[in-house]
């Protein structure tokens, strides 16, 4: 089942997120996709990765206590952006954040 905390409003209508044993797997669909920064998931193809650039993006990320991390899909070049937040506070039996988001465009 997909999961998205992002306010309603704001919710990316392209973009999905599920926990899977231990893994964060997101996919964006649509036309351009191109990933830009990632931050605070480990290091790439150990607690990351992600697919080459295409008609679809998609991805896992290890969910790890502590984790505070982000990375953003742009769409088209100028189009829309895509925000994926991921929050894992230590204090926490679960992450507090898991939003995909659209950050401006439409």
């Amino acid at each position: 089942m997909p999961v998205n905390t992002a306010e309603a409003s704001r919710r990316s209508a392209s973009c999905e997120a599920r926990v899977l044993q231990g893994w964060l797997r997101w996919r964006c669909s649509g036309r351009g996709l191109y990933l830009g920064r990632v931050e605070g998931f480990g290091d790439r193809g150990v607690d990351h990765r992600e697919s080459e650039p295409g008609s679809d993006q998609y991805g896992f990320v290890r969910l790890v206590k502590g984790m505070n991390g982000s990375l953003t899909i742009r769409v088209d070049l100028g189009g829309r952006t895509e925000t994926l937040r991921l929050v894992w506070p230590v204090d926490s039996p679960v992450p507090t954040t898991i939003s995909f988001e659209t950050v401006n465009g439409a």
